[in-house]
């Protein structure tokens, strides 16, 4: 027993001081715990048990073994299941997009994600076997003692262990060599930790060698929570890439150019809001697409004079139905499709409308309307210095954002519900172009040992229930405009949520029926248009300033440093070795990414964030995959797409920034 005893101590003084030179945090945390059981300031709640030749952790205080038999065996069989396969206990961090034949085959320019999704799925690679396993997640220690023998039969190079618990990870010191585990792989530790330190971390462990992250394998500890898998699906669906892709970044960054130099008013909306006493004395009643939306139709009928309403695009149609007028619509989306929103709607129902489009939005769409009822929301990035941006996921939240920074007293929110339909599973209202129904059980099953980012069930505090089901997108648009809502609010501002979908930060929970009506008199809709666009007006800028331009200028100059290598890269014949392929590929892409991003690379440098983080995962893997033969073969594709894309992206850029500054002078 004395042998056993220097042992474990031997590996507890061995590991600490790994940790010390690891994770200065965690080891202080580990310091202050081990001095506050010494003093006695702390009871521990668990003790180590040694017996028959194994280790088990003891709940003091129900004297509960957490194994219960031999921890060895539990470990070993606990993690048998664990295997390379993609099949299960794996996130899919990035998802292959799914587009019909016809359309990739007609794709243009910047189809890389839909070439390259069609031609991995088509080879096989979304299902099969991983050669070698880059990064793996350890969610839940117990004593530790799964961990040597998943590293044994997989082999990972990198971990991220997950614990919650301080103590129980502590006494895990005792059992498991986790300074010799680090001799063959990588540790990240996230242990007792919030829910935005633990964010903070599992961000970064994304970002570090990204291009592994197309399946990340893990394995649930069964007696630690899923509360961090669910944590981690959130973070996953919250990529930047995922939510725009590297097509839609390139339009956000050049649509503005198209409107700047024709007389086009963009908003401002200053985190203070806009500073207009008319404004800020009209009640505003948001309107987006979510179930309840059309739930409660015919009261937002009856009682349209009352607000300034706010609406999003989507649900144009079931208010033409009904006549309910919209004060102002909003439009993020930059389909063309989306214009099937404005069909069959006459002309004179939107005459006193006014319309708040991102930068993003077609040219189809903003020559529909006069200019001078446009306004534009600069979003992720502005041309305009100075001018502020609204960044969001969904029109909804734009919407939402929107009405704080015209910095109304009065905030109604309807249809703004980012949760399914409780009874149908329904995603939007009926008359929505994406509504769906979702399974909820089935789909709860189906996901149990794959995490996907589509239809992924998740419960989150409701707004009405005491819980509510959505989606991790929509989930995402929740988190974003809890973030939003306190960070735009200001003194005096009442937000009420008449959504029966999920609770947001600030925003008082009110049934529709209880809502006290008279507060809000009818308004003369007519005369109110006039005086709104007028304050809006005031509140908006045309002209670009000397500063402006000049500094656009500077984009242009680094842009065209980027297609120097670019073109260099491009010249150059691709190897006929995979692996060398892909070593010169990384090459490439740091090479074009300036390590400290600036004013002068912010724009371009977004770009190709969002590509690489897409595309390069989905390369990796082909040339991971077990079941695909000859893997050299597949280089010649993969090639021919980055180079046409790396080109095309600085190419456009560049071409739309000439284009600008040459009408400027014309």
């Amino acid at each position: 027993m004395l042998h056993v005893e220097e042992a474990v101590y031997d590996t507890y003084m061995k590991n600490m001081e790994f940790i010390r030179t690891q994770d200065r945090e965690l080891y202080k945390s580990l310091e202050v715990f081990d001095r506050a059981l010494s003093n006695g300031d702390m009871q521990a709640q668990y003790e180590l048990e040694y017996k028959d030749g194994y280790f088990d952790l003891i709940d003091s205080n129900h004297n509960h073994p957490l194994y219960g038999e031999n921890s060895l065996n539990v470990s070993k069989r606990l993690v048998k299941g664990v295997t390379k396969s993609k099949d299960s206990y794996v996130f899919e961090a990035v998802p292959l997009t799914n587009y019909a034949k016809e359309l990739i085959k007609n794709a243009g320019k910047l189809s890389a994600i839909a070439k390259m999704s069609d031609y991995c799925r088509d080879i096989g690679t979304a299902e099969g076997t991983l050669e070698e396993i880059e990064k793996f997640i350890v969610i839940g220690v117990g004593l530790g003692l799964h961990i040597p023998y998943i590293h044994n039969a997989l082999f990972p190079r990198s971990y991220f262990i997950i614990e919650d618990n301080l103590e129980v990870f502590r006494l895990s010191l005792f059992t498991t060599k986790y300074y010799e585990l680090a001799e063959a792989a990588t540790i990240q530790f996230a242990i007792a930790n919030d829910d935005e330190s633990f964010a903070k971390k599992f961000w970064a462990y994304l970002d570090e060698d990204y291009f592994y992250n197309r399946f990340i394998k893990y394995y649930h500890f069964p007696f630690h929570s899923n509360n961090k898998i669910i944590q981690m699906k959130n973070t996953i669906v919250s990529q930047g890439f995922l939510v725009y892709t590297y097509q839609a970044t390139l339009a956000k960054v050049l649509r503005p150019l198209e409107y700047l130099n024709n007389g086009y008013k963009s908003l401002k909306v200053y985190s203070e809001g806009l500073n207009n006493a008319y404004l800020s004395s009209k009640p505003l009643l948001v309107l987006a697409a979510g179930p309840s939306f059309a739930k409660n139709i015919e009261w937002i009928q009856n009682n349209q004079d009352r607000f300034v309403i706010i609406a999003v695009s989507a649900i144009l149609p079931t208010l033409y139905e009904y006549g309910i007028r919209p004060d102002i619509v909003t439009h993020i989306d930059v389909s063309d499709l989306t214009l099937k929103f404005y069909d069959n709607i006459d002309e004179a129902f939107l005459s006193h409308t006014l319309f708040a489009f991102t930068s993003q939005v077609s040219k189809k769409l903003r020559e529909k309307f006069p200019k001078e009822r446009i306004f534009y929301l600069e979003d992720s990035y502005s041309y305009i210095q100075g001018i502020g941006v609204l960044t969001t996921p969904c029109v909804g939240t734009t919407s939402v954002a929107l009405a704080l920074a015209l910095h109304s007293k009065d905030i109604l929110l309807l249809g703004v519900d980012l949760a399914f339909d409780q009874e149908t599973g329904g995603t939007h209202y009926k008359g929505h172009k994406y509504a769906k129904e979702v399974d909820i059980e089935k789909t709860k099953e189906e996901n149990k040992y794959r995490l996907t980012l589509d239809d992924e069930i998740l419960e989150v505090e409701g707004n009405f229930q005491e819980k509510v089901i959505t989606n991790a997108r929509l989930w995402y648009s929740g988190k974003v405009l809890n973030k939003i809502v306190p960070q735009l609010h200001y003194k005096g501002l009442e937000v009420i949520n008449l959504s029966d979908g999920m609770k947001f930060e600030q925003c008082k929970p009110m049934k529709i029926d209880e809502l006290a009506l008279e507060k809000y008199p009818k308004l003369d809709k007519v005369s109110e248009f006039t005086h709104y666009k007028n304050a809006l007006d005031e509140n908006s800028v045309i002209e670009l300033s000397k500063s402006d331009v000049e500094h656009i200028r500077e984009q242009l100059l680094f842009a065209k440093n980027v297609q120097q290598l670019v073109e260099n890269y491009s010249k150059k014949e691709a190897p006929q070795e995979y692996k060398k392929y892909l070593y010169e590929l990384l090459g490439i892409m740091i090479e074009i990414t300036p390590i400290k991003i600036n004013k002068k690379s912010a724009t371009l440098m977004s770009v190709y964030d969002d590509f690489s983080k897409f595309v390069l995962p989905l390369i990796f893997d082909t040339f991971n995959t077990i079941e695909i033969e000859n893997k050299d073969n597949h280089i010649a594709f993969f090639d021919k797409i980055m180079k046409e894309n790396l080109e095309d992206i600085c190419g456009l850029y560049i071409e739309k920034i000439e284009q600008f500054l040459e009408k400027r002078t014309s």
